[in-house]
């Protein structure tokens, strides 16, 4: 049994999760299975099967801002924050479980036909279009940062901080933060293009790098989980995309032509060309036909 509006961003204790199992980790952190021992509005004992996110290397504010950042999101398509567990040195972040795990692993163990991929595509552009329309950047959409649901429900996960089981997809370049270099748009990237070669600048998120991002989502998803650029090393990626190579280049996919058109628009070079994520969930509605939500509404022209 479990929360059908569960209370958000709540103090959790760590004796009401009970049977935690270790599902993954990485240099940055690990990520439990848990059971949350927990009373509903009716003060009635319930239990829910939760995931529980413990950093390695966070701050106790990092953390904080994380839950500061889910708190309050309620969308099919985001993971819901369920609390916090208040440990020192680091606090722990309980939130919903998904069953079928990260994108990533899912889509390179089983064969999806292409209504299922342009389905997932949709959800992942609705729960972007909400995170924006909550002035979120996501600044790490990846494959690996999106779960998967019943009936493939995707939900965009790891909002604040960065995937603790995927390390070697980041790109430490002597900053304060990791950068997942090859999902990256060119003006956000860590390196800039000069005259004397690629020249350090600090690494950026933004919300047309999140459009960029799910361009190249779009190409995990149709070659089966392909690494973007996989066979260069990073700075070779910099250097690619800042002279307008993009993964295609290296390892075609194929795609229905509007799919592939809409790929290549989230790769724009200039980031004020590429679509708004409303633009592109009315792709999905209006172009391959599925149902709009009850309170999806065009938005004005920027």
């Amino acid at each position: 049994m479990s929360y059908a509006n569960p209370p958000q961003g709540r103090n959790i204790s760590r004796w009401n999760l009970k049977n935690r199992e270790l599902i993954g980790e990485g240099s940055f952190g690990r990520v439990y299975k848990a059971i949350w021992l927990a009373r509903d509005e009716d003060d009635d004992e319930v239990e829910e099967i939760v995931a529980i996110k413990i950093m390695k290397q966070a701050t106790w504010a990092q953390v904080m801002n994380e839950r500061d950042r889910m708190a309050g999101l309620d969308h099919e398509n985001v993971v819901s924050l369920r609390g916090v567990v208040q440990e020192d040195p680091c606090p722990w972040l309980v939130m919903e479980y998904v069953e079928n795990g990260d994108l990533h692993t899912y889509i390179q163990q089983f064969d999806l036909d292409e209504d299922t991929l342009m389905e997932i595509s949709w959800h992942i552009a609705k729960g972007m279009k909400y995170l924006h329309s909550k002035d979120i950047v996501h600044g790490d959409l990846a494959a690996r940062n999106i779960l998967l649901g019943d009936n493939n429900v995707a939900k965009i996960g790891d909002l604040g901080y960065y995937n603790s089981q995927n390390s070697s997809n980041y790109y430490n370049y002597g900053g304060t933060m990791p950068c997942p270099i090859r999902w990256m748009s060119p003006e956000n990237l860590p390196y800039r293009s000069s005259l004397q070669g690629l020249q350090g600048q600090s690494p950026r998120k933004s919300y047309e790098g999140d459009v960029w991002a799910f361009g190249v989502v779009l190409f995990e998803l149709w070659s089966d989980g392909e690494i973007p650029f996989d066979g260069y090393n990073d700075m070779q990626v910099c250097s690619f995309v800042l002279n307008k190579k993009k993964p295609t280049h290296f390892c075609d996919v194929q795609m229905r032509q509007h799919m592939r058109g809409l790929m290549h628009s989230c790769w724009q070079f200039h980031p004020d060309k590429r679509p708004k994520f409303y633009r592109i969930v009315q792709h999905f509605e209006r172009i391959v036909g599925f149902e709009p939500e009850e309170d999806d509404s065009d938005e004005d022209e920027d």
